[in-house]
């Protein structure tokens, strides 16, 4: 039997589930990923541009009771856990520099989590899957920097651990706009759904509304 695309028959999306069970990651929102000195002008223009509606997000998600993981990619200052990824990208995120911070537009609450990874994927050697697991976590809100590399890999892990994936497409991004549309698509097709924040935020409200009401 051979599979075509046309035969893929994706369960509908449907965010009322993103009321309970859910966790929102906020992937590597960190100094050196956002500088503007670190980027191309397009690059820095659309990173700059996910952050109100990502600022939108955390918020409606702290308010709905849903938690907010942060990962933040840190290496030690003697380069020994990059491996080979420095055949492929100059250092970052050093330990103690500073550019392993989160930025302060995103800053994480004393209640939120935050998971250090040193590999693109969030779930690779992290204690991420024991946070999940411990809290109940069935789906995951993925967002933040950069689509196409360590949003991209934590979404692949995830869809293998049996999490669901939903991307809300104003909350992440790559450095371009080719890059963007290419995960996205990936994402939509095989690993999850790809959603307008603004439906995320009204499922999430509706979640608020229910959670005072009881």
């Amino acid at each position: 039997m051979k599979l075509t695309s046309s035969q893929f028959q994706k369960r509908p999306c449907d965010l009322s589930m993103i009321r309970e069970r859910s966790a929102l990651l906020v992937i590597d929102m960190q100094r050196d990923f956002t500088t503007a000195s670190n980027l191309s002008p397009e690059g820095y223009a659309r990173i700059q541009r996910i952050i109100p509606p990502l600022q939108r997000l955390i918020s409606a998600c702290r308010d709905a009771g849903v938690p907010v993981i942060y990962t933040q990619e840190m290496h030690r200052a003697d380069g020994s856990d990059f491996g080979i990824e420095l055949a492929y990208e100059p250092e970052h995120c050093i330990a103690g520099s500073g550019g392993e911070d989160v930025i302060p537009d995103l800053a994480p609450y004393p209640t939120d989590e935050t998971i250090a990874k040193r590999r693109y994927s969030a779930f690779y050697q992290t204690d991420l899957e024991l946070c999940l697991r411990s809290k109940g976590i069935e789906r995951l809100l993925l967002t933040g920097i950069f689509l196409d590399v360590c949003v991209l890999h934590t979404a692949f892990d995830g869809k293998a651990r049996d999490f669901w994936i939903y991307a809300p497409r104003e909350c992440a991004s790559a450095e371009t706009e080719a890059r963007s549309t290419a995960t996205f698509e990936i994402i939509d097709a095989v690993l999850g759904y790809v959603v307008p924040v603004d439906d995320v935020l009204e499922a999430l409200s509706a979640a608020r509304v229910q959670i005072q009401a009881r």
